[in-house]
């Protein structure tokens, strides 16, 4: 994943907040980026265990599962007793990843009774085992609460922001997709690159990869071919469909729209309408060259 600045940045505010790990995944259950950096010292000791590791795989991936299912934040306690949240993540309604809190213990005090005896039998090395159990602190389920509710926010926005897109053959899709929704507005790589949280050179190569053409051909290739209905339908302003379809100017509009035609639109909506045998006059409005 590229550019993870920003992502590294609401997982440590969260981690400040919580005092917990708090971490990202993919559709497919690898971790995209973490903070802290490990797991906790008595799941980094038990995982040690391969079984222990696959237990903890396993009941993890049911909670992905359950929160890619229902849309919501799942709350659960592992295989071995330790709490942990799910959250899932879109990107224009699509499930991008994951977003996940844990490890911890809540009260009660016997809860470390529970979690040992699970826990024991997988031990590498009991006694270090042990001893990372007892350092786990307890947190407060109504503190747990409050830190799953801002966990909520904080995946609710980076989905908004689209701040996570690691599925890169959907990219091209979900620009040319923008593209065609927001022609209107003045698009440049810069935009793109910040909305879809990308490279430069991904959101170039990808697109002209799968599309045969780039970007700003894109752009401009929509904004035409949006004009050419507008001339045909509308009876607007040639500066008024300039704008409409999201061109700085209308000398410039009319620039590239010969280009793109061979006429300028005023030579363009002539010709269709006394094709079609329309009586409507053509507006006292010019090209401007």
């Amino acid at each position: 994943m590229e550019n993870h600045t920003e992502l590294l940045t609401v997982l440590k505010e969260l981690h400040n907040i919580s005092g917990l790990r708090l971490s990202i995944y993919d559709t497919h259950f690898h971790e995209m980026v973490a903070w802290p950096p490990d797991h906790c010292s008595f799941c980094a000791e038990l995982q040690r265990n391969e079984c222990a590791l696959q237990m903890c795989k396993d009941s993890d991936k049911h909670a992905f599962e359950k929160a890619k299912e229902t849309g919501e934040i799942v709350f659960y306690r592992c295989s071995f007793g330790m709490n942990e949240a799910v959250a899932p993540l879109f990107s224009f309604g699509n499930l991008i990843g994951y977003l996940m809190m844990g490890q911890n213990l809540c009260a009660p005090e016997n809860i470390r009774e529970e979690v040992w005896a699970a826990a024991r039998p997988y031990a590498v090395d009991e006694a270090a085992l042990y001893k990372r159990l007892q350092e786990q602190p307890l947190q407060d389920p109504n503190k747990m609460l409050s830190c799953m509710h801002i966990m909520d926010i904080c995946a609710k926005y980076i989905s908004m922001s689209n701040r996570f897109n690691p599925d890169k053959s959907d990219l091209p899709a979900a620009v040319r997709s923008y593209i065609h929704r927001n022609f209107r507005e003045q698009l440049s790589l810069e935009h793109l690159r910040s909305v879809f949280f990308c490279s430069r050179a991904t959101l170039i190569n990808t697109f002209r990869e799968r599309y045969q053409e780039g970007i700003n051909q894109c752009i401009t290739r929509v904004r035409v071919e949006h004009a050419q209905k507008m001339l045909e339908y509308s009876r607007q302003s040639i500066n008024k469909i300039s704008t409409e379809c999201g061109f700085s100017n209308q000398n410039y509009f009319t620039k590239v729209f010969r280009k793109k035609t061979g006429m300028t639109p005023t030579e363009y909506r002539k010709a269709l309408w006394e094709k079609e045998g329309r009586t409507d006059a053509v507006e006292e409005c010019t090209d401007s060259e």
